[in-house]
């Protein structure tokens, strides 16, 4: 009967515990999806000094937004919320690495407590055991494809992808039709 929803401790990706990911010096672009029961989460990327990394957020919940927004910290992310964003790994060397760290706090789980700083979030100095670094990324030279078995890219290659600066069509927003009173 514990009302204060139910708060995990051990932060996964892809069903992973501390995991990490070998990218070459070029965008990625990551799909990001809350499938937390009941914790909100505040996502920053963090660089080996424990600055934040500017990225580039162009959907929420699969919509693509008018316009890509230059961040360095998400919003809030609800249980069940997706995020789309770009990270740029040209400015880094190889042999860098970056962490993906929730900064986030939860007591309960009522609702978040708010956020801490980067810097606390690193040192995982709060009683929050989800508070902290969630995955790593690591800067490397080459990484086998996915698709192909022999296929192996490399860091020299070139990457022609650009972000757009308009991203869909805004939809007019009209006046209704109709209003309804639903009363229970």
């Amino acid at each position: 009967f514990n009302t204060d929803g139910f708060l995990g401790d051990v932060p996964l990706v892809n069903f992973t515990y501390a995991p990490f990911f070998e990218v070459l010096p070029r965008k990625y672009r990551f799909r990001l999806s809350n499938a937390c029961m009941s914790r909100f989460l505040k996502l920053v990327i963090a660089d080996q000094r424990g600055q934040p990394v500017p990225f580039v957020q162009i959907a929420n919940d699969g919509n693509l937004f008018p316009y890509p927004l230059n961040l360095n910290a998400l919003d809030y992310q609800a249980t069940g919320e997706g995020y789309d964003i770009i990270v740029d790994f040209s400015k880094f060397t190889i042999g860098s690495t970056l962490r993906l760290v929730n900064v986030l706090l939860h007591d309960t789980g009522r609702g978040p407590t708010g956020p801490v700083t980067l810097a606390t979030a690193l040192a995982e100095a709060t009683t929050d055991p989800m508070v902290g670094s969630v995955m790593e990324f690591r800067i490397v030279s080459q990484v086998a494809s996915v698709d192909s078995k022999n296929v192996v890219h490399r860091a020299g290659s070139v990457d022609p992808s650009r972000i757009p600066g308009v991203l869909t069509e805004q939809i007019p927003i009209v006046a209704p039709v109709r209003e309804r009173v639903v009363e229970f």
